[in-house]
């Protein structure tokens, strides 16, 4: 009389994709004061609207919103919008199977079975690949979703920058007698007056 046996064999695979893009501008700051004070108005401004030192080098200010890194470094002033991306493909499955040990040993089947359960449920490249571009899309939707408000925010802070690197220039050129600040619209005016 035979005998039987049955094997369960599982097997699961995990695997992370990941995707990364970037958008960069370039800050163009006519010089009002010199350019280190400058920068640092910039830096004020920056700090003002949540971004905070980079530990690891204090030039670059850095701020995540929204699901973008946005990193802005003060000494060649360029702006960088990141947004990375990963997502973890997986497959588990069990299999059972049956077997006679008077023809075959059972851990060699299980072995067998293992190996081909494993091949079975392998991460492609192409589903990788697909994975990844879903990723891009993502990513390219975020930037592209988030790119108005981070340029209007920029070139508030252009202006915000000129306006502070006015009134200091106007204080060292004389006495300010008067000084008007308004906004109608998208136009800011900035009225100084000063005696010699």
């Amino acid at each position: 009389m035979s005998q039987t046996y049955v094997i369960k064999v599982s097997a699961s695979v995990q695997e992370q994709v990941n995707a990364k893009d970037r958008r960069t501008k370039k800050l163009v700051l006519t010089e009002i004061v010199p350019q280190d004070e400058q920068r640092e108005i910039v830096r004020e401004r920056l700090k003002g609207r949540g971004f905070t030192e980079d530990p690891a080098d204090k030039d670059v200010l850095v701020r995540t919103k929204g699901g973008v890194v946005e990193r802005v470094d003060l000494k060649d002033l360029t702006v960088e919008a990141t947004v990375e991306l990963e997502k973890t493909l997986e497959r588990e499955r069990t299999v059972v199977v049956r077997g006679d040990r008077d023809f075959e040993n059972p851990d060699e089947r299980r072995g067998r079975e293992q190996q081909n359960l494993e091949k079975q449920i392998a991460i492609t490249d192409e589903e990788r690949a697909k994975a990844q571009q879903a990723l891009q899309r993502e990513i390219a939707r975020t930037l592209d979703e988030t790119e108005e408000e981070r340029n209007r925010e920029l070139n508030e802070v252009v202006r915000e920058v000129y306006a502070e690197g006015l009134k200091r220039k106007a204080g060292r050129l004389g006495t300010i007698t008067e000084m008007r600040e308004g906004q109608v619209g998208e136009d800011y005016e900035l009225v100084i007056k000063i005696t010699e």
